[in-house]
């Protein structure tokens, strides 16, 4: 592969050579060190390949042999260069369309919203927050902070409970979720967020209640993931030394709907059953001949 790519980087001609002393032509070439591939002989002629710098130094040699070189291919780069040094509208054209779509490719043309929740909050109000942050349609990706715009959105729109952007080729996403907008409900009402299937916690994001469970942890169908009470630090948040965790939050507040998106890694088990002897039907190659006369639509033996 890369001796092709040196010969088409340098160029190649395929020659006849005609007339003279061929045996005497090929030997000389041999000495000069002048490489030659892909030989084909005739009664009239000999045809090969070789380099194009090698070409110029076949004239004492065709001479000396009393024989007549023909180009008769040319393949390779110098000859694409010289073809095109020809058309120069046409390379100016193929270079001025692969820097459009260069410049093109650099650049977000598309912004989406896309928010879950109750409904409220207007696309527009996202999008708007979001070009104030520096994403909008015709941005240059490479000036567009992706954590930059994450963190404007969740401090310009208060109705956002969490955001994540992202850019996909010329195209970006914003994806958020609205803060729930329902009523709290009676306080002696309270209903857990329970998991019905066994898996590996991959992600918690909690909307109302106290979460229990975070990334990494193994749950059983009814283990409680999010609690519906809401707790809190009696006398304060309280003061602890860098790098170590906080004390639970005992006391309750108040109870609530427990609201959360829990994702988890989930595996499952199919069972199949096999008998211990399978008939199968192979063709043994015998043949059977049977002769059978057909007469007013009835087959008679």
């Amino acid at each position: 592969m890369l001796r092709r790519l040196v010969r088409y980087l340098l160029g190649t001609l395929r020659v006849d050579v005609t007339g003279g002393d061929s045996e005497r032509f090929l030997n000389r070439c041999l000495e000069e060190g002048i490489l030659l591939w892909d030989l084909r002989r005739t009664p009239e002629r000999l045809d090969a390949t070789m380099m194009l710098a090698d070409f110029f130094r076949l004239r004492p040699i065709a001479r000396a042999a009393r024989c007549r070189v023909r180009i008769r291919e040319r393949e390779g780069l110098p000859f694409l260069i010289r073809r095109l040094r020809r058309r120069p509208f046409l390379l100016a054209g193929a270079a001025g369309s692969l820097a459009v779509l260069i410049w093109a490719g650099s650049h977000i043309w598309v912004v989406d919203a896309r928010i879950n929740g109750p409904g409220y909050l207007d696309p527009r109000a996202v999008l708007a927050a979001a070009a104030e942050a520096g994403l909008r349609k015709g941005a240059w990706k490479a000036r567009v902070d992706v954590n930059h715009v994450t963190q404007h959105l969740k401090s310009r729109v208060e109705e956002l409970s969490w955001a994540v952007v992202r850019v996909d080729g010329t195209r970006a996403v914003i994806e958020v979720v609205e803060k729930g907008a329902v009523k709290p409900p009676d306080q002696a009402l309270c209903v857990h967020l329970v998991a019905r299937k066994a898996g590996v916690v991959e992600q918690v994001i909690p909307f109302q209640g106290e979460p229990l469970v975070k990334k990494g942890d193994l749950v059983q169908p009814g283990d409680m993931l999010v609690e519906c009470a809401l707790r809190y630090w009696a006398g304060g948040r309280p003061l602890v030394l860098p790098g170590m965790p906080l004390p639970p939050r005992a006391d309750l507040a108040r109870t609530v709907v427990a609201q959360a998106t829990v994702r988890a890694r989930v595996a499952y088990r199919q069972y199949y059953e096999y008998p211990a002897v399978e008939q199968v039907k192979e063709p043994t190659g015998r043949r059977h001949v049977q002769w059978v006369l057909n007469w007013n639509g009835r087959s008679i033996i």
